[in-house]
């Protein structure tokens, strides 16, 4: 069986971080061009304003998928506490410190399934942002200054 060395993957959170990362750097070089921007820029920062609204409602996706995902995992493991004899024959969990344990169990992951939806999250307002900046570049290029 093959060994994979771990250090050097990137989880998928930071996958996605580093890739979300670059765009809201691009972002950020266009806004500071400002009133600057030619028809080119114009064109790449509304590809680019697709690129992060197809990647917000992917990492929407995602957390959507991995929280059913959990959750089944979470009724699954309650079962499996609550079938937990002691050695009397009675039950070792009651439904509280079951959900309790559970809790305490899915705390991680449930926080890195979190981060998706917030990195979905900021991509989708800055890629809001954009349509705006557009139009009044468009309209600025448009305005005659010579009177």
């Amino acid at each position: 069986m093959e060994e994979k060395d771990f250090t050097t993957e990137l989880t998928v959170q930071e996958k996605n971080a580093k890739e979300i990362e670059q765009m809201v750097e691009e972002h950020e070089k266009y806004k500071l061009k400002w009133y600057k921007l030619n028809d080119e820029d114009i064109r790449n920062r509304t590809a680019l304003q697709e690129r992060m609204l197809d990647k917000s409602l992917e990492l929407k996706s995602l957390y959507m998928e991995e929280k059913n995902q959990c959750d089944t995992d979470k009724g699954i493991r309650l079962l499996e506490l609550k079938a937990i004899l002691d050695e009397n024959w009675k039950k070792k969990y009651t439904d509280s410190t079951a959900d309790w344990v559970i809790k305490q169990e899915f705390k991680q992951r449930e926080t890195d399934i979190s981060i998706h939806k917030l990195q979905g999250e900021l991509l989708f307002q800055k890629a809001s942002a954009i349509e705006r900046y557009v139009n009044l570049i468009k309209l600025y290029m448009k305005k005659d200054f010579t009177s």
